[in-house]
């Protein structure tokens, strides 16, 4: 039997059908960063899906699209949301999203940049979505995120000053 590559309607249906589930699942359904990482560390993970993962992971600054993850990892745009769905419990674009996220809020932590300028680099154009997703998966707003985090790791590399010798 030979297979074909899927023609443009059957991969618009597969995008709709992907879009539909997850606003089906809503935001609600977003995994804690804690549960993602567990997810995303697991070994049983396929071996396609850690090249699409991979991928996703050094293209985030752009838009990245189904067919272009599926091409990538030499699968139908279907396979992809199998594997996504099977190995991570997560829609594909979705995953995408929370590896923003999760990218976005090292930089916020680590670097000076302005938000539109963390946004910008992981790929998100949206402001307010940006903010309101970041607020679902991490539970605070990206700017609270950064004085947090800077917070703690004041805390973390004080140390008691030390008597210097005359």
């Amino acid at each position: 039997m030979i297979h074909s590559q899927p023609g443009a309607a059957e991969m618009i249906c597969l995008a709709l059908a992907s879009l539909f589930e997850a606003l089906q699942t809503g935001d609600s359904a977003m995994l804690s960063p804690g549960e993602f990482e567990q997810r995303l560390a697991g070994s049983h993970a396929d071996f396609r899906l850690r090249l699409i993962l991979e991928h996703a992971r050094s293209h985030l600054h752009r838009s990245l699209s189904l067919p272009e993850l599926a091409k990538h990892a030499n699968v139908s745009v279907w396979h992809v949301c199998r594997l996504f769905r099977r190995d991570l419990g997560v829609p594909p674009l979705h995953c995408i999203k929370m590896l923003r996220l999760r990218s976005a809020a090292t930089l916020l932590a680590t670097s000076c940049l302005s938000v539109k300028e963390v946004m910008a680099s992981v790929g998100i154009n949206d402001e307010s979505h940006f903010v309101k997703d970041f607020k679902a998966f991490f539970g605070e707003s990206p700017l609270s995120y950064r004085a947090s985090a800077h917070a703690r790791s004041d805390l973390v590399n004080y140390s008691a000053p030390t008597k210097i010798r005359q």
